[in-house]
């Protein structure tokens, strides 16, 4: 065994291997793929810990991605963390009342809806000529480029306050521009029937709020604090409350058979009066006698702004309170002829669809949805529209 021993010792000194360009780049080649093996891993295992910590928060409803534009949003009340939405350029919204809830209906690159449930939040939006940002909260759109301002639900109504730059406030047909310094309370038409502490209601109300919404001239403006508002029409040699009076109290009924007992004399030949008069015929259960107050802005005032919106409140009539579905297509039909890029538009070709499917008209209105899809792809009434166009 000695022996043994000793030669393979006497190997051992004489083997030398030789060290060559080649076996260098063999034994650099095994030691970066061991290295890149252990990135992976370390990868690997990264997005395994992000996918879990994604899964729990998730699971939690504490925040969520949504929508193409990377919304976070945390859902309920939190006391600890008043945010209560963030989008990527910088827009944040924040809770300042405990029980502030806010739910996302729309986030789209160029546009995002969100609305109100409960409670006041302040909302500081970045500017952005290409995106349209509208808060909804009980039937009341505030739409805004790019501002800061605090929305609060206050009884039956919605108080709007703005610190910087401008925004829209759309509640009963009606809007009002609200400036820095400015505040102003309305009331939506969820909350019709209820008096309102200082808004008026005027002109017809606007396709679900879904749409942008469209600059009109009121025929009464509510009282604004820091701006100048014109004063209420007030009934000559009487001293009984007008109709508008009571129309501006939310007492429809009332403002209804104050203007049949004013006869003809009682509603003023301007576009303004006129729809103000077609709201308190249709909010008081007498749509049918709203048509005519329509029909008269378009035939005598078709060139005035707000005529775009007497059609598609006609088409509106006609079609949800009177059943005449082929007239109503007609009417919203106008309503795009009046103003085909217009803040309208959109909504007014989507009831043409829905119009035309329940006149029993399925080729016209699969021609009409057609056209929708071409021009309004991904629009927010895609659905309906496939729906009433047969399309789906």
């Amino acid at each position: 065994m000695s022996e043994y021993l000793e030669r393979v010792a006497d190997a051992r000194g004489r083997v030398s291997p030789r060290w060559t360009p080649s076996r260098e780049r063999v034994l650099r080649f095994k030691v970066e793929r061991g290295l890149g093996r252990r990135r992976a891993l370390m990868r690997a295992l990264g997005g395994v810990a992000l996918a879990v910590a994604a899964l729990f928060i998730g699971h939690a409803g504490y925040r969520y991605a949504f929508g193409p534009e990377h919304i976070v949003a945390r859902g309920g009340v939190r006391h600890d963390v008043p945010k209560l939405l963030e989008l990527t350029d910088g827009t944040v919204v924040t809770a300042t009342s405990p029980d502030a809830r806010l739910e996302p209906v729309e986030v789209m690159p160029n546009a995002v809806t969100v609305r109100l449930e409960a409670g006041a939040a302040h909302f500081d939006v970045t500017h952005r000529e290409d995106r349209r940002f509208c808060v909804e909260a009980r039937g009341v759109a505030v739409t805004v480029l790019g501002t800061a301002f605090t929305v609060q639900i206050v009884g039956g109504g919605v108080h709007v306050k703005v610190e910087r730059g401008r925004v829209d406030v759309a509640f009963q047909g009606t809007h009002r521009q609200v400036a820095a310094g400015e505040e102003l309370f309305a009331t939506g038409t969820e909350n019709a029937n209820r008096p309102a502490p200082s808004a008026s209601v005027s002109s017809a109300l606007l396709p679900e709020l879904e749409g942008e919404v469209p600059t009109l001239a009121p025929s009464a403006d509510p009282e604004v604090r820091g701006a100048t508002a014109p004063a209420p029409q007030r009934a000559a040699a009487t001293t009984q409350p007008s109709w508008r009076a009571l129309a501006q109290e939310g007492d429809y009924r009332s403002a209804f058979s104050r203007m049949s007992d004013e006869g003809p004399s009682a509603v003023h030949d301007e576009p303004g009066d006129l729809l103000f008069a077609a709201d308190v015929a249709r909010l008081s259960g007498h749509a049918a006698l709203a048509v005519p107050r329509l029909e008269r802005v378009l035939r005598a005032h078709a060139s005035d702004s707000r005529a775009p919106l007497a059609a598609f409140t006609l088409g509106r009539t006609l079609l949800d309170s009177l059943g005449r579905p082929r007239e109503a297509a007609d009417a919203f039909a106008r309503a795009r002829r009046l103003s085909p890029g217009g803040a309208l538009a959109q909504d007014a070709l989507a009831r043409e669809v829905e119009s035309w499917s329940r006149a029993g008209e399925p080729g016209v209105a699969r021609q009409r949805a057609l056209e929708y899809l071409d021009k309004y792809p991904g629009g927010r009434r895609e659905k309906a529209v496939r729906y009433h166009g047969g399309l789906e």
